[in-house]
């Protein structure tokens, strides 16, 4: 998941020249990332129940675009901060569609899977609809009670990184990542609804 390190001063002039308006600079970014891009997409999609119409390649495009959106006073000012936009970028269109799923669902089709410990010791279930608009209105809540938690689970589970990586991203040490991962399953598994809510 990590770029070559030969990119990465690529990747940090064209995301500083994007932040500064120039679009050129966004348009010969998305290379240096999207396989990267790909990867995540990838383990997200493999989570997502086997009735997902998303296709990896269709999920990166829709993140480019809702990135291209951004104007240069939102754009990030360097990688870490660009991918950690990409990874919410990600995170927001699975939910949306996660969200006319469970729409379509509401005749009864799909209920909430009950929340355990084992799922949230690895967050690596299959999950349906309910569950991921479930786990985004947690996030949502966590982000509230603590900011560096919410982080960290946004970079380890939707965007796949590593301890070392999302202490790179985050600029803070591997046992700080790793203490707020840990830290965080607990009570993101309080902040979901029960099966029957």
């Amino acid at each position: 998941m990590q770029e070559p390190s030969a990119n990465t001063a690529d990747v940090t002039f064209l995301v500083e020249a994007w932040a500064r308006g120039d679009d050129e600079a966004f348009e010969q970014l998305l290379p240096h990332v999207y396989r990267q891009l790909n990867q995540s997409a990838r383990m997200l999609l493999s989570r997502e129940s086997s009735d997902h119409t998303l296709e990896p390649t269709e999920l990166v495009h829709e993140v480019c675009l809702r990135l291209w959106d951004f104007v240069p006073a939102q754009a990030p000012s360097n990688r870490h901060q660009f991918r950690r936009l990409a990874i919410t970028a990600m995170r927001r269109l699975l939910v949306d569609h996660a969200r006319q799923k469970a729409a379509e669902y509401r005749g009864g089709q799909v209920q909430r899977a009950p929340w355990t410990e084992a799922l949230m010791v690895t967050l690596g279930q299959r999950l349906n609809p309910y569950n991921l608009v479930d786990l985004h209105r947690a996030m949502e809540q966590l982000r509230e009670l603590d900011p560096l938690g919410h982080d960290v689970v946004e970079l380890r589970f939707w965007g796949g990184l590593t301890y070392d990586e999302i202490a790179d991203v985050l600029d803070t040490s591997r046992e700080a990542v790793r203490s707020k991962w840990r830290a965080c399953r607990p009570l993101l598994l309080r902040l979901m609804p029960t099966a029957d809510a």
